[in-house]
């Protein structure tokens, strides 16, 4: 991963720390880094439309602007771009299989005390869909490797039987599909995706909890793949038995699988995922700086990894080592 994809990781970090989770997954997370060009201090971004554009030059530049200087420690002028090929974002929203990421892997997933259940019976609900676990329902908080895992169990699936439709969404897409299914009056397209899926992984399903069509479409969903007897793994920032606003016969469906807590990754585990980190970079850091990381930052495995690419992204634009002082 190059360096600028790496600093902007951190800096959507920045931007959900200092602004609203609506805010964020609305305005934030949709853009995508393009380049970086620190002759000119100029940053380009790629954004979905012109009304995207504008609502972020009229109400986020100056968010942008201090997660940019809070990084980088110097101003860029900002330049979003709308793509041309209208075509190519339509076809990447239709898409219904999971596209994740090919690093989000069984092999690049560390294993400690917090995760190994978790990881266990990710991997048995990969070598054998809908005969291990089922519903296999993850839960802990955010940055933990719950995303992580349900790509793993996706892509460990689809290279052993790549014919499998597997199906992934986030909490919040599914409802946003389903608003504009309803908009457009095609609920049935939206039905026969997700129900026809051999294995349905819904990541952050505490999303759609409070929403009552929402809800409703998705537990039929549910039950018709049950009753199929498809794979269904979901992921959630809490255990179903702290779900006030979900009706107890969902929660009771949610249970009557396998429920794995993750917690937070002890100091044995944050150091092997530094040092994880060390293996895929080209400067290296002294022990005694991974293991200030690692003792300092134990909330979650993603403030751990933004901490380790800061101070390598640090070095690499003010092209000097870091000494544990300056960490």
């Amino acid at each position: 991963m190059d360096s600028f994809n790496e600093a902007w990781n951190i800096i959507c970090e920045y931007c959900k720390n200092n602004t609203t989770t609506f805010a964020y997954d609305v305005w934030i997370k949709k853009i995508e880094p393009v380049g970086l060009d620190f002759d000119k201090g100029e940053v380009t971004l790629l954004v979905p439309n012109d009304f995207h554009r504008q609502t972020l030059q009229k109400c986020y530049i100056p968010l942008l602007n201090d997660a940019f200087d809070s990084v980088f420690g110097t101003h860029f002028q900002i330049v979003f771009q709308v793509p041309q090929e209208v075509n190519n974002i339509q076809e990447k929203e239709q898409k219904s299989t999971a596209e994740t990421g090919y690093d989000f892997t069984f092999d690049t997933f560390i294993v400690g005390s917090s995760n190994k259940f978790a990881h266990a019976a990710s991997i048995a609900v990969a070598q054998n869909p809908a005969g291990a676990y089922n519903p296999l329902f993850l839960y802990g908080h955010s940055g933990l490797g719950k995303t992580h895992l349900l790509c793993a169990i996706s892509n460990e699936i689809k290279k052993n039987h790549p014919e499998t439709n597997i199906v992934y969404v986030k909490g919040d897409d599914f409802t946003n599909e389903l608003v504009e299914a309803i908009r457009k009056g095609s609920t049935s397209g939206l039905r026969n995706k997700y129900r026809n899926a051999d294995v349905l992984l819904v990541d952050d399903i505490q999303f759609i909890i409070g929403k009552e069509a929402t809800q409703l479409e998705f537990f039929n969903t549910f039950e018709a793949l049950y009753q199929a007897g498809k794979q269904l793994v979901i992921s959630s920032d809490r255990p179903p038995s702290q779900m006030e606003q979900l009706d107890m016969r969902y929660r009771s469906r949610f249970n009557s699988g396998m429920t794995i807590d993750i917690q937070p990754p002890d100091f044995e585990t944050s150091m092997a995922i530094l040092k994880n980190k060390q293996e895929e970079s080209e400067l290296k850091l002294d022990k005694d700086i991974l293991e200030y990381i690692a003792t300092n930052i134990r909330s979650n495995i993603r403030d751990l990894e933004g901490a380790y690419n800061k101070i390598i992204l640090y070095s690499k634009f003010k092209n000097e080592p870091i000494t544990l002082m300056q960490a």
